[in-house]
């Protein structure tokens, strides 16, 4: 009897951890984080039903944003990443941020590529011109 519960214990485990191991949807992510084989961006619904709002971050706060930054630092700036990226093993966070600009809004993605060892080792926007909010 106690076989099977600590068998099922560890199958509960694993099914709960199974959203914080790894998720990095790019593919080839350099070992120093500034390059990748392919960069894949999460979707973002059309529907407004079903569109996460984006997050309104202070620019010069987002302005910081440097390589070499370890995640936790990352996180004090920005917050914790939007999508389902996971916790264990992640090479890649993404945020939508959205911009005031115009008399509307703008939404941009903004993804980090983090090295082996998990600092930042490049920034990317899509669509790319997205980077002009920081200037």
């Amino acid at each position: 009897m106690k076989i099977w519960r600590i068998g099922a214990l560890g199958a509960c485990t694993l099914f709960a951890l199974h959203g914080c191991v790894t998720n990095n949807p790019s593919r080839g992510i350099a070992d120093d984080g500034t390059s990748a084989q392919r960069i894949v961006f999460p979707a973002i619904s059309h529907d407004p039903a079903l569109r996460k709002p984006g997050r309104a971050v202070v620019r010069e706060k987002l302005g910081l944003i440097r390589t070499g930054m370890h995640k936790d630092q990352v996180v004090a700036l920005l917050g914790t990443p939007q999508f389902d990226e996971g916790i264990a093993g992640v090479r890649e966070w993404d945020y939508r941020l959205d911009f005031k600009s115009g008399g509307g809004l703008t939404t941009c993605q903004y993804k980090l590529l983090f090295d082996a060892d998990y600092r930042v080792g490049s920034m990317r926007w899509l669509p790319a011109d997205c980077g002009v909010f920081l200037e």
